[in-house]
């Protein structure tokens, strides 16, 4: 959190909700309570590898394992919650493993 903390002025209260996650070959979706649907697919080249990027900043502040990322695009992403000022939508995304814990 102290790599959003800095680029976040106001924080809203915490929101307890269900998590709702599926994966499906290439395609990851997910329903975070009334507050959005994530979509998000791995791109693959032409010769079916899924593409990648290594080394990028958000690779790294996230802690992604080898700060490798695969190139997911999230079109249909959408966000909302009365909260907040606008509404947000995505089309862009990655995927990578991460393995965080509570130390």
């Amino acid at each position: 959190m102290a790599v959003t903390a800095g680029l976040t002025s106001t924080w809203l209260d915490t929101v307890v909700g269900p998590v709702e996650v599926s994966e499906e070959g290439d395609l990851i979706s997910a329903t975070v309570g009334s507050a959005g649907t994530l979509r998000s697919e791995r791109l693959r080249n032409e010769a079916g590898d899924v593409m990648t990027m290594e080394g990028t900043g958000f690779s790294i502040a996230l802690q992604f394992d080898d700060a490798s990322a695969e190139l997911a695009p999230s079109a249909g992403t959408e966000w909302s919650d009365p909260d907040l000022p606008v509404n947000f939508s995505n089309k862009s995304g990655a995927v990578g493993r991460i393995n965080w814990n509570g130390d």
